[in-house]
């Protein structure tokens, strides 16, 4: 696959094709193994969740695999409709928002939308920039319960040139890292891990306290710090930066309340 997308960049170095066959290359060779979808699917069959919330749709494959039993909520100012989305669960249908995740949080009544106080499972994959993100994750931390897990896309960017904030590549993760570093940072009271799954990670967080407000008073602050913060050069430096932990899977089962840690167990065998 090298060789064919080298020949490729070779014969038109301007084809994004070939620069994105690249990235996968090296997210194949520097984390082999699921990618994230896997791991998304392991979390909504160990959680089991009663509320699950996804910021950020894509084509709705990962918002598909929320299960039967579970009240699914899609927030995407593009994608918040049936027609544009190429995945939809034909069992129970997510509720779809085609919002903004700021509007949705500051305009709807989130449990009534919920129907039900806390969400078990929540998914922030919208706006690859940092601030957004940290936004996302203020604004569903007050409706998380004692169990409740936050999962974050592109924690781990393969090479510094996908993580730019202005968007010069056709794979794309954007600054979303910054979020990594900042929690640890800002919330040590919060478990924090980012899963080495190809293409760019997937971050996790949990003993979540709906009270904090520590983030929120603090924004403009950490903004303006994180986002002067450089993603090391070396694949090494960006996992210990993103907190990525060795033997991660003990690792996530050790987040996990007691029920979903057997069940996670089981879904590995």
């Amino acid at each position: 696959a090298r060789q064919s997308f080298g020949r490729a960049q070779q014969l038109e170095p301007n084809l994004g094709e070939a620069a994105d066959g690249m990235f996968f290359c090296e997210a194949e060779e520097a984390m082999p193994g699921p990618d994230y979808y896997d791991f998304l699917r392991r979390f909504q069959e160990a959680l089991k969740p009663r509320v699950y919330i996804e910021i950020g749709l894509g084509h709705g494959r990962s918002l598909a695999m929320a299960g039967s039993e579970t009240t699914a909520l899609g927030i995407d100012p593009y994608m918040g409709n049936y027609e544009s989305l190429l995945y939809a669960s034909p069992i129970r249908p997510a509720q779809l928002y085609p919002l903004t995740s700021d509007v949705f949080f500051s305009q709807r009544d989130v449990r009534h939308e919920m129907g039900n106080d806390v969400f078990d499972l929540a998914f922030i994959d919208g706006l690859h920039i940092f601030e957004q993100a940290l936004r996302d994750f203020i604004n569903l931390e007050p409706y998380a319960g004692k169990d409740s897990v936050i999962l974050i896309h592109d924690c781990l960017p393969i090479v510094p040139i996908v993580a730019e904030r202005e968007r010069c590549t056709g794979f794309w993760t954007g600054d979303v890292w910054r979020i990594i570093p900042c929690l640890k940072t800002f919330r040590p009271d919060l478990k924090i891990t980012t899963i080495p799954t190809k293409p760019s990670g997937l971050g996790v967080v949990t003993n979540l306290n709906p009270a904090s407000t520590t983030l929120a008073d603090n924004y403009d602050d950490i903004v303006s710090y994180y986002t002067t913060l450089r993603l090391p050069g070396s694949f090494a430096g960006r996992r210990a930066v993103c907190n990525v932990m060795p033997s991660d899977e003990e690792n996530i089962v050790k987040l996990l309340p007691e029920a979903a840690k057997r069940c996670w167990k089981q879904g590995a065998h």
